[in-house]
């Protein structure tokens, strides 16, 4: 019996670990751009609250971005957001 990778196409199921993170990420910063909260943002990604907070948190740090309103520049000037929307 072959082995389906979790989160590859056509698996059904989710994907764990590092690329689960990476694949949230852009999400979690639409998201934050969109001026979710931290709950609001886990139950849209299927998250635990604290996770949603972490990962929120883990952007800043990777992206040098200091707080959520730096966030939302980020998200509107790569595309990930429109401004308005």
């Amino acid at each position: 019996m072959s082995r389906i990778k979790r989160g590859s196409p056509g698996s059904g199921l989710p994907p764990t670990g590092a690329a689960s993170q990476q694949q949230a990420a852009p999400a979690a910063t639409a998201l934050t751009a969109r001026s979710l909260s931290d709950a609001e943002i886990a139950a849209s990604l299927v998250l635990a609250e604290q996770s949603a907070g972490t990962q929120v948190g883990r952007i800043q740090t990777e992206a040098d971005l200091r707080d959520r309103d730096r966030m939302v520049v980020f998200a509107c000037e790569s595309g990930l957001v429109t401004p308005g929307s």
